[in-house]
């Protein structure tokens, strides 16, 4: 099962590498209380907290209930202007967003919100606004006031709530945030992007071995295209063979198709096909299916000149054709094998 086994080290190395939690970024105006805001989350002090407005200078993460909270700075500063700040710390690439910002709107703000519309035209993250430091929001209608002053430079293409918070003594509104950013299905937005991962690895492995199949292709037409003129009845049959033999051996072994591959979904039409021409009966079974244009090769080949060019066109076309038709089959059963692997990879992931 060396295909299996391939592709399984593949994944197995996607799955260490990306984070098996819901990677969710907060991001926003400095000194807007993001540090506060994630100390809260947790229920416990784990991010250094400030007056200073850059007390935040990289990158933090804190785990949290199968939650990967990343503290990023706030941007628009003399160390990290807005367009510095996304380049470095590329938030894009975050499973969720949390927006804090406190008072007024700037501009760097507006920034966000334009690379939010741009972001989501790939992929749409979910997106939790805050309002924090909320003690000077007192009625209904300054929260309405507040919610449309977002809401309208955002342009989201979906309803969003705006959370009022203050990290302070009464911890308002942090209950309500708190409970929606553990909801299940933000929890669990990981595995999306991990099965996601899978799926280009998959694409990327199948690429690969057909790009190479396609050139050891390549070599065998020549092959076959010289013994076109080969003068010896019967021996030019005998090495046909033997080329199409190892041909179809090198592509199987791009892929990396094994005779376990084959036993364990010889079920599948196609394994049964590319199992037909494992022996030399099968391939002379093949070729005898070539009908005239094999008589005519073998035939022209003792007309010189004109009839040995011919004779090697032939046998050039026709190396191609099964060589295609082989690699076509591989590339199928190796699509069929993979997508099996990753659908138990899928019901391993939904036991976390």
């Amino acid at each position: 099962m060396a295909l299996i086994n391939e592709f399984n080290k593949i994944i197995n190395e996607i799955q260490e590498k990306e984070a098996t939690y819901t990677r969710i970024a907060v991001v926003g105006q400095p000194g807007a209380g993001k540090s506060s805001l994630i100390n809260n989350l947790i229920g416990k002090k784990v991010a250094e907290t400030g007056q200073v407005t850059d007390v935040t200078r990289k990158a933090t993460e804190y785990k949290f209930n199968f939650l990967t909270i990343v503290d990023l700075p706030g941007y628009g500063t003399q160390l990290f202007s807005f367009e510095k700040w996304k380049t470095e710390f590329e938030p894009q690439k975050y499973d969720v967003l949390i927006y804090v910002f406190s008072g007024k709107l700037l501009e760097e703000d507006n920034k966000l919100f334009t690379s939010i519309k741009l972001w989501n035209e790939k992929i749409r993250r979910p997106l939790f606004l805050v309002r924090n430091h909320c003690t000077d929001i007192e009625t209904e209608e300054d929260k309405n006031r507040v919610k449309r002053d977002v809401l309208e430079k955002l342009d989201y293409d979906k309803p969003l709530n705006v959370y009022f918070i203050d990290c302070g003594r009464n911890k308002t509104g942090i209950k309500d945030l708190k409970k929606d950013v553990e909801d299940p299905t933000f929890i669990n937005l990981w595995k999306s992007r991990i099965l996601a991962k899978f799926e280009e690895a998959k694409k990327s492995y199948l690429s690969n071995s057909h790009y190479w199949a396609c050139d050891d292709i390549d070599t065998y037409k020549k092959m076959a295209s010289l013994n076109g003129i080969n003068p010896f009845f019967g021996a030019d049959i005998a090495v046909d063979v033997g080329i199409y033999l190892k041909m179809f051996k090198d592509i199987r072994e791009r892929y990396g198709i094994d005779d376990d591959d084959f036993r364990l979904y010889y079920a599948l039409p196609v394994a049964k096909k590319l199992a037909e021409l494992l022996s030399k009966n099968g391939v002379l079974v093949l070729i005898k299916s070539f009908g005239t244009r094999f008589t005519a090769k073998t035939v022209l080949k003792y007309v010189p000149f004109l009839g040995q060019a011919a004779s090697a066109t032939i046998s050039w076309k026709l190396a191609k054709y099964a060589g295609d038709d082989y690699n076509s089959k591989c590339y199928a059963l190796a699509t069929e094998v993979l997508d099996n692997e990753i659908k138990k990879r899928t019901k391993s992931l939904d036991c976390i």
